[in-house]
């Protein structure tokens, strides 16, 4: 994720039900955010989007 450019979507598949809880925390420490979670049949699927790397300029 550290390598994403800024704004791109990734979907992450996870059987760990904790991923529910710790994806979106996760996003809230890395700066980018939870698009959807999706449940089907004990396999979440997460899509999100990075946030704005932290070495990068702004103006």
């Amino acid at each position: 994720m550290d390598t994403a450019p800024p704004d791109a979507r990734i979907v992450l598949l996870a059987t760990d039900p904790m991923a529910r809880i710790d994806v979106p925390f996760l996003m809230s420490q890395k700066g980018g955010r939870v698009l959807e979670i999706e449940d089907a049949e004990g396999l979440l699927r997460i899509t999100i989007e990075t946030g704005a790397r932290p070495d990068a300029p702004t103006d």
